[in-house]
């Protein structure tokens, strides 16, 4: 029953940890900027769990660890230079339409999800956003504007075939993570033009902390039905605690409370959390009750470039090589790659937890053709010239080359 709880542990920490709105206990109604990040929240964490699902089913029993927060905001700073259908993908598939924002809303949003967020006291929060535009490029003036404003994004232009400018942008991440995340890129392609940055950096202390004395090594199985031995925390005390027929389910809450670790156990190891668990499961839903929480210890890692599967629930046309991104720069471009890395650590004192993203856009270098037919004699061919009026034949031929 336990191959589950790391992987959807992981989920819940980064989806409610960070998104207060739809997991936090109590406080008074949103106001008009707390609705638009409620908005952006819930649009995060519907394309989050569809992530996720996705990702899974392409690597079956792994540890999965993503921040739907991360690449939402990434992929919300790319959104504002989309045109067109792009745009429309964009809006559709980041989950914005559902929620009725349109795309400057949606980055509006996270600038007041951003204000809500790293306001606590109570746990470290931070969000960092940076953007490198290769010198052979110009921004519009629109576009640099949207990403120093609702993102305030760091602006600069670089050169790209210089290596320097790759340490840059991993010194950039390393120190927002404060060190978890040491590199989000192992290369700039010649073909690089533009790279986009989220990083998110997570510390908070329990609550009510696991007495360190009672962890104690203990059986746990994982996916692939191997029992190992893992140092397993202990506590008793009251939880707000949820139970049904498919599952239990128990938040433990950090020393601000709107920030909590969501722990989801099925009850059939071989069951999945029914579809929108993560946007659907309320708090008004929990209630206190006493018992008894064994959970392991947790360092998690995970790596990977999230194009394909971002593609696979509903943003092809927006990182295909055909989007239309002409309201970035005037030199045509397409999403290379949507690199995204994330760790969190899970010990008796609290939790500690890094994401980065990095969207690498890089130039589409094609000469669209005109409306109609297109020939290309770049292979064998046949001719004839004749007198258009009697058609007799002067020449004709077969061409297996341009000359001899």
């Amino acid at each position: 029953m336990r191959q589950t709880t790391d992987r959807f542990a992981a989920l819940a920490v980064l989806l409610c940890a960070l998104v207060p709105t739809g997991c936090a206990r109590g406080g008074p109604a949103p106001d008009h900027d707390a609705a638009a990040a409620a908005h952006f929240s819930s649009a995060a964490a519907t394309l989050g769990e569809a992530e996720l699902r996705q990702l899974m089913q392409t690597q079956p029993q792994t540890t999965t660890l993503i921040s739907p927060l991360s690449f939402e905001a990434a992929l919300a700073m790319v959104a504002q230079g989309a045109r067109g259908g792009t745009a429309a993908n964009l809006r559709s598939g980041l989950g914005f339409e559902a929620q009725g924002l349109t795309l400057p809303a949606a980055a509006d949003g996270f600038a007041d999800l951003r204000q809500s967020l790293t306001a606590s006291s109570g746990v470290t929060l931070n969000l960092a956003e940076g953007l490198w535009a290769d010198k052979r490029i110009a921004l519009k003036p629109a576009f640099a504007a949207s990403q120093s404003g609702p993102f305030a994004a760091k602006i600069t232009t670089a050169d790209f075939a210089d290596p320097a400018t790759l340490s840059q942008i991993n010194d950039f991440v390393s120190t927002a993570t404060h060190g978890h995340i040491p590199t989000i890129l192992n290369r700039l392609s010649p073909a690089s033009r533009l790279v986009l940055i989220n990083a998110l950096y997570f510390k908070g202390a329990w609550q009510d902390a696991f007495e360190p004395g009672s962890t104690v090594d203990a059986p746990f199985t994982t996916a692939g039905g191997q029992t190992i031995q893992t140092p397993t925390m202990h506590r008793r005390g009251s939880f707000e605690y949820l139970e049904t027929a498919q599952f239990q389910s128990v938040a433990l809450p950090y020393k601000d409370a709107k920030f909590e670790l969501v722990l989801l156990l099925m009850k059939d190891p071989k069951a999945v959390p029914a579809a929108a668990w993560a946007t659907t499961q309320a708090s008004a839903n929990y209630h206190q009750s006493e018992g008894f929480v064994a959970l392991p210890r947790l360092d998690l890692t995970w790596t990977g470039d999230l194009i394909d599967s971002l593609s696979a629930i509903g943003l092809a046309n927006a990182l295909g090589p055909h989007a239309d991104y002409g309201d970035i720069s005037d030199s045509p471009l397409s999403v290379g790659e949507v690199i995204h890395k994330t760790r969190l650590v899970v010990d008796e004192a609290g939790s500690e937890g890094a994401a980065a993203t990095g969207v690498v856009m890089e130039t589409t270098a094609r000469m669209l053709p005109p409306p109609g037919f297109t020939f290309t004699a770049d292979r064998p061919f046949w001719l004839l010239l004749r007198e258009t009026t009697t058609g007799a034949p002067l020449f004709m031929g077969y061409v297996a080359a341009p000359s001899g």
